[in-house]
């Protein structure tokens, strides 16, 4: 959907387009890895080639039909849907990443390599469109990306947290077990004197 908007003045927001474009065809192949890889199938290079080429041309008509859509209607229409939903999108996307960081404390599987990459690029675009427009104008095409930056910047910082309360609990866990066994053993004579045994031994 954002790239049929942006598809409607290419001179001003190509790059624009091209990064609405090339992170609809990365979703694809991720979505088709999801597909695939949940389980152990034969052929499979063959089959993800195949979900991808058909998630890809989804997105392409997906795009072409939201560009004649918003090319039939008028400016403050094709802007809520082709920009403002796609921004409220983004950030609703990133919630069940959150969530899952908050409800399992747990990281595993994040990269902040992708995340990384991914803010850069929308940096750029955002650099890109607040150079040639007035800063108002700029502001409101560069929602989506604007959104991203914003929501990957909250991600980071639940991630980060998430790792520090991680750290703190399995450090208590362990001073709570090294208190257990030190309390066993003054618990226990036979394994005091077993271990007096061996130290007398060494």
């Amino acid at each position: 959907v954002g790239t049929g908007y942006y598809c409607l003045d290419l001179s001003a927001n190509f790059y624009a387009g091209l990064s609405f474009t090339c992170f609809g065809v990365v979703s694809c192949l991720i979505e088709a890895q999801f597909l695939i890889y949940r389980k152990p199938q034969a052929m499979l290079f063959l089959k993800l080639a195949g979900f991808t080429l058909l998630f890809v041309a989804l997105q392409f008509c997906t795009s072409l039909v939201s560009y004649l859509f918003f090319s039939a209607v008028s400016e403050e229409v094709a802007y809520a849907l082709g920009n403002v939903c796609p921004s409220v999108l983004y950030v609703i996307g990133f919630f069940p990443q959150i969530w899952e960081f908050i409800s399992t404390r747990d990281v595993t599987g994040y990269s902040f390599g992708v995340t990384a990459f991914d803010v850069a690029g929308c940096v750029f675009n955002c650099i890109y469109l607040y150079a040639d427009e007035d800063p108002l104008d700029a502001s409101k095409e560069a929602a989506p990306f604007l959104a991203i930056v914003f929501m990957h910047i909250v991600l980071i910082v639940t991630a980060v947290a998430v790792l520090g309360c991680s750290k703190r609990t399995i450090s208590r866990e362990q001073i709570k077990k090294a208190g257990t066994e030190d309390t066993k053993g003054e618990l226990d004579p036979e394994l005091n004197e077993s271990k007096s045994s061996e130290n007398i031994a060494i």
